[in-house]
């Protein structure tokens, strides 16, 4: 009963109430009978709240042991129930089948052909059911092993929680029509259900966002993490690390068209999508500068061998290069060493024109000369690119902590590129603690029916 309305006024009513409840006027309290008074009411306070302490201990003790009695497969705390399990089953298998459809293997789902010997019997005992298995098992623990990292560090915000709502309404909508029962009914099939897939939705969600949770958008959180940086960029057992080589381009049949200036001579051009491209003019080469050229080529190419015996002296290949790095034909970064690295923005930009200039040269060990032969009667008919030649890698030692110099072409994805590989290193780490429980042993990789129609890729 708030506020005066039909009450009148409080001071007025005063006593009324208290003979309406039976209740004497208050009395004046000695200094006593209030300490001994509030010690009562401190006890009954304090044992309130552990009542209420034990009581919600045990609330939620009792669904900690309902979610992992659920659970197929657990680490420590973070579960995966049966029908989770089983959405991405049906999933894997799927993708694992059309992996193989799509290298030329004539799949049938059936249990003769997972029995089937892998390549061939003479070669692998094997199966095609063991690479399955491997496949399904291994996927579905490292979405496991992400979400308990993911729930250690991070929790979902608003806008996640949003983005996965979003997202399984449109496939609610687009598979379903909207309606629950119809989608429960057409997934009966496969072993989950409508709550099963929301579930999978927000691990598949925290499995791809706990790298930038964790290590921030570009691995910014790594950042003075100096020893695992180091370990990435000089590479270990687990990291191949970044492999640093000098390049020298030595052009066989043309060279580029100088000005004036000494600089190269472009004309615009119209390329297959029809924007117009600017390209280096080239002219071809004297006799005189072929046989020069030719010098070159035999230099390098005694440092190969020269090298690894200690017939030919280090500094051979930096003053040669020098030499050929007068002609105005090569990157000034070849000289003073590229980075490469998989995945790396540069290296893969540096791929689509020279791909075998990228494999010679993370095939090499520091110390060693290779080349890559460009030339018209040699089996790459000359680059795509149109460069005719040899190219010349030397792979020397990386310098300590280049990778801070994040200006550099080679490193302004370092950080991001650590993170994931951290990300990926834990992961691995956590898979090995993975549980699998007795409902796992229920689900039948094999026999399991399987569809990509509920994907969210």
């Amino acid at each position: 009963m708030k506020g005066r309305g039909p009450m009148g006024n409080k001071k007025k009513n005063k006593n009324k109430f208290a003979a309406a409840f039976n209740k004497p006027e208050p009395k004046s309290i000695t200094s006593a009978e209030s300490a001994a008074k509030t010690k009562r009411t401190v006890i009954i306070f304090v044992s309130a709240v552990l009542s209420l302490v034990l009581l919600l201990g045990a609330v939620l003790g009792t669904v900690a042991l309902v979610k992992n009695a659920s659970y197929a497969l657990k680490i420590e705390s973070t579960g995966m129930t049966v029908g989770v399990a089983n959405y991405f089953v049906t999933l894997f298998k799927a993708a694992y089948i059309n992996q193989l459809k799509s290298s030329g293997v004539d799949v049938s789902d059936t249990t003769a052909f997972w029995a089937s010997p892998y390549i061939n019997a003479q070669v692998s005992t094997s199966t095609q059911g063991d690479y399955l298995k491997l496949y399904v098992e291994n996927n579905i623990k490292k979405i496991l092993a992400d979400n308990y990292l993911f729930d250690r560090y991070l929790t979902l915000s608003s806008e996640a929680k949003n983005d996965i709502a979003m997202t399984v309404r449109e496939i609610l909508y687009s598979r379903a029509s909207n309606s629950r029962s119809t989608f429960d009914s057409n997934t009966e099939q496969f072993g989950f259900d409508y709550d099963d897939f929301k579930r999978a939705v927000e691990m598949m969600y925290k499995s791809s966002a706990v790298s930038n949770g964790v290590f921030g958008a570009n691995g910014e959180n790594l950042v003075g993490l100096n020893d695992y940086c180091d370990e990435f960029f000089m590479g270990s057992e687990d990291f191949v690390g970044y492999t640093r080589v000098k390049v020298v381009f030595i052009r066989t049949e043309d060279t580029f068209l100088l000005d004036d200036s000494g600089n190269r001579v472009t004309e615009g051009k119209t390329d297959a999508d029809g924007k117009e491209i600017y390209v280096d003019v080239t002219r071809p080469l004297t006799d005189a500068e072929k046989a020069k050229r030719a010098e070159h080529i035999a230099v390098f190419e005694a440092c190969i061998e020269g090298f690894e015996e200690d017939t030919v002296p280090k500094s051979t290949f930096d003053e040669e290069a020098e030499k050929v790095y007068a002609y105005g034909e090569n990157d000034e970064n070849g000289y003073g060493g590229y980075y490469f690295c998989s995945g790396n923005a540069f290296t893969t930009e540096f791929s689509e024109a020279f791909p075998e200039v990228v494999e010679t040269a993370t095939s090499l060990s520091v110390g060693q000369v290779g080349v890559v032969d460009y030339a018209k009667d040699s089996a790459t008919e000359g680059n795509t690119n149109g460069f005719i030649g040899k190219v010349f890698i030397y792979r020397i030692e990386n310098e300590a902590r280049a990778y801070e110099d994040v200006t550099s072409p080679f490193f302004r994805d370092f950080y991001k590129l650590a993170s994931y590989a951290l990300t990926l290193r834990m992961a691995n780490e956590n898979m090995e603690k993975a549980e699998y429980r007795s409902k796992w042993q229920k689900i039948d990789i094999f026999s399991h029916a399987s569809t990509l129609e509920y994907s969210i890729g």
